[in-house]
């Protein structure tokens, strides 16, 4: 299943794959800005994160992550071995040829 979004004049088609099989699992000590993850249906793009490591108790994982769909932006903490699907998204500059509305 494939779905085409239009964000600030670049066209994105973000391809979903249909079993669990195919997706590519990343755990949240191998985060990088830029990766795209699925996370509770949705997918969002890790603009920030910081590996926390306090004095006292475990290391944790802070994240700012940006909806692809919504453009929204989140926070959200993850343990080092929690483990999310990697969302594969292909990027490429579209012309449309309607105006919307």
């Amino acid at each position: 299943m494939c779905i085409y979004y239009k964000i600030d004049g670049v066209g994105y088609k973000i391809s979903q794959t249909e079993s669990k099989e195919e997706y590519r699992m990343i755990s949240a000590g191998d985060f990088r800005n830029g990766i795209t993850i699925e996370l509770e249906g949705n997918i969002f793009q890790i603009i920030e994160f910081q590996h926390v490591k306090p004095g006292k108790g475990a290391a944790f994982v802070r994240t700012k992550l940006k909806n692809i769909k919504s453009g929204g932006v989140v926070e959200k903490t993850f343990r080092p071995t929690e483990k999310c699907p990697q969302a594969r998204i292909d990027r490429k500059d579209m012309q449309y040829l309607y105006s919307d509305g």
